[in-house]
């Protein structure tokens, strides 16, 4: 997260440690000339990293201890889109002005709006938001707030929508939940809700354990074309089971395609969604429908780490 290049291949921000935190930019050409645009004010090593370029590659938003900064292809400055303060309404209703970071950052894929985690710093809480680069103003996802796992996930979708899936609580007669929301700069609430699908319960099991209902949540999403959403589902008892899911909207109708082993978090599915690389310990890889799992150790090394996906030309 602290490299950072630019979908048009032109431009690469990054910020390196020991060095101020200090945001630069580079052209990638042979010219050896560095733009220095900002110092990230950090108060912890991990803040400072969450570099993003938009769509177009002509902005960069980053999040620091002071809120959320965004910096314009040209411009001498960035500028500060959110400060570190936010009016947050909890479920009972109370509105209060807390301290906040923003990370997760991802922009929409027509620009202006940033999707965001608001976190209160040293604790649980956090929602999801978007944040509106023209207006400088932060709107919340409705009932986005949790204090513990599982959490609430969302993404982008390719239309500038956004794809939300909410976990479920069994004991509580929560079903798992995934909604469609649009973004209308019309509307003084921006955020409306589309269509919502309640979930069936989803069997997962390992050869050593099954957990008929689970309480789950769906995470790690990707939209692979018009119809068809990618994700991971973990369990959240202990141990934590995992397997991928496949979403299709034109039924409504989520359908387990593979069972992973336990603790499997990091997932980075194919482009085209048929394959998804498995990067938490060892790399390893697994075809949609399948249920083994290949080692990569013996190809790539078991040093290897920080793997990408490179679209087909």
């Amino acid at each position: 997260n602290s490299l950072s290049l630019s979908p048009d291949l032109r431009w690469l921000a990054y910020v390196m440690p020991g060095d101020d935190q200090t945001v630069h930019i580079v052209a990638n050409t042979n010219d050896p000339f560095r733009q220095t645009i900002a110092v990230c004010q950090s108060s912890h090593s991990t803040h400072c990293t969450d570099l993003r370029w938009s769509f177009e590659s002509r902005e960069l938003a980053w999040s620091d201890r002071e809120g959320l900064w965004l910096y314009t292809l040209g411009q001498n400055t960035p500028q500060l889109i959110l400060p570190d303060q936010a009016s947050i309404t909890d479920p009972r209703g109370n509105t209060t002005q807390v301290t906040v970071r923003y990370q997760s950052l991802s922009w929409s894929p027509f620009g202006r709006y940033i999707l965001c985690e608001v976190v209160v710093p040293s604790s649980e809480v956090r929602w999801w938001g978007v944040a509106d680069t023209t207006l400088k103003r932060l709107v919340l996802l409705p009932n986005s707030y949790t204090t513990q796992p599982p959490r609430i996930s969302a993404i982008w979708t390719q239309d500038g929508g956004l794809f939300v899936t909410r976990p479920s609580h069994y004991l509580e007669n929560q079903r798992a939940m995934i909604e469609f929301w649009s973004v209308v700069p019309t509307s003084s609430k921006l955020l409306l809700l589309n269509g919502t699908y309640t979930l069936a319960p989803i069997e997962i099991y390992t050869s050593r354990l099954t957990i008929s209902v689970p309480d789950l949540s769906l995470e790690n999403i990707y939209q692979a074309n018009d119809y068809f959403f990618y994700l991971a589902a973990y369990t959240t008892g202990t141990p934590v089971l995992s397997a991928l899911m496949r979403f299709d909207t034109r039924f409504g109708f989520l359908q387990k395609t593979n069972d992973l082993i336990i603790d499997e978090q990091t997932i980075l599915w194919a482009p085209d969604g048929t394959s998804a690389l498995i990067c938490d310990h060892a790399a390893k890889w697994i075809s949609i429908g399948s249920s083994q799992l290949f080692d990569l150790q013996a190809m790539i090394g078991p040093q290897s780490c920080c793997f990408s996906w490179v679209p087909s030309p």
